[in-house]
């Protein structure tokens, strides 16, 4: 005779079977927040990398590139990594079995990872927390509710 605990267990061992494309499916559900925290708070916002530290320490911009951005009345405090926009928008999730790094396709991503580090990419542990907290956790609780019945 099958319980109600035997079906809970199941669904407990279902849910532990299946956690890493759960986590996947999530990560891909959310891929344009992912990279907007990315891309927007961390470089252009705040112009950091996923270390917290600023972009502008490894090189700043050579004053010919000030002057260019203030002509586009672009922020000058600080690097941003953003002209046109074609590299930012390029970002996107490149997963593994069990993990993902954030990528860009755009032409200059390896010159600016070369001049700035692999840093660039990837969240800082701020934004790690806020993935965290409102979209996987309550995703994969509902997720394992569903699994245990309740």
């Amino acid at each position: 005779m099958i319980t109600p605990f035997d079906e809970m267990l199941e669904g407990a061992i279902m849910f532990q079977k299946n956690f890493f494309d759960y986590v996947k499916e999530e990560l891909i559900e959310n891929e344009a927040i992912i990279v907007d925290m990315n891309v927007e708070d961390q470089l252009y916002e705040k112009g950091i990398t996923s270390e917290n530290i600023r972009i502008d320490s490894y090189a700043p911009y050579a004053p010919l590139t000030l002057i260019i951005k203030r002509t586009k009345h672009q922020p000058t405090n600080r690097v941003t990594l953003r002209d046109e926009g074609d590299f930012h928008s390029s970002f996107y999730l490149d997963f593994t079995d069990d993990s993902f790094t954030i990528r860009a396709s755009d032409e200059k991503a390896k010159q600016l990872e070369f001049a700035y580090g692999s840093s660039i990419f990837g969240l800082t542990p701020e934004n790690k927390e806020e993935l965290t907290e409102y979209y996987l956790r309550p995703a994969l609780l509902a997720k394992l509710k569903q699994h245990l019945g309740l």
